[in-house]
């Protein structure tokens, strides 16, 4: 026997509704996906993902050297100590202070003023050692002092190659500004590398 007729028209529309949505198709016969057919749910989804992709920042630790700030990624710190002695070694680099021993482990200390080509960092109450880790390789970094931690934007980072720095200009990851002064970042991986 024949299907009873839909009540009303809201009943008729819905039955349309349950059909098309059955055949896979949106209700009028469109398929999915054809010109002038709104957008996807998902297809703004991406959109909101491209603008979040675009704010991406990561945390950098602001450190001192004589008149200049620099910066170090957060994740590659594995802590900040006062100086303790160091172990001077044979055949290094000036800037290589010696080791030390933190907890067992031999870590080289760098002297970062003098990696920079600038003057040796001279010891004050405010010096410190910055420890950076990265696949259990260690180094310590000689700073004037250290300042804070800041939130820095992908897109608020310059290219390294703006900088003047010279052979050492392979280790900087960029530059950018924090309360109107110029920050330069290091690569903190260039660095243990």
């Amino acid at each position: 026997s024949p299907a009873p007729a839909p009540a009303s028209p809201l009943a008729a529309a819905a039955a349309v509704a349950v059909a098309a949505a059955r055949a896979g198709q949106p209700e009028g016969g469109r398929r999915a996906g054809g010109a002038g057919d709104p957008e996807p749910a998902d297809e703004g989804a991406w959109r909101g993902q491209e603008r979040r992709a675009s704010r991406r920042s990561s945390r950098w630790l602001r450190l001192h050297v004589h008149q200049q700030d620099y910066a170090v990624e957060l994740l590659k710190v594995q802590e900040v100590l006062l100086p303790v002695p160091v172990l001077p070694m044979r055949d290094t680099s000036p800037a290589i202070l010696g080791v030390m021993n933190l907890r067992g482990v031999v870590v080289p200390v760098l002297d970062l003023g003098l990696w920079l080509g600038l003057e040796e960092v001279q010891d004050t109450p405010q010096t410190r050692y910055v420890v950076l880790e990265q696949n259990g390789e260690c180094l310590a970094l000689k700073v004037t002092a250290v300042l804070d931690v800041h939130a820095i934007a992908d897109a608020d980072i310059e290219p390294a190659e703006h900088t003047l720095a010279a052979p050492e200009s392979a280790m900087l990851s960029g530059v950018t500004r924090l309360n109107s002064q110029p920050v330069i970042l290091l690569d903190a991986a260039g660095l243990l590398g």
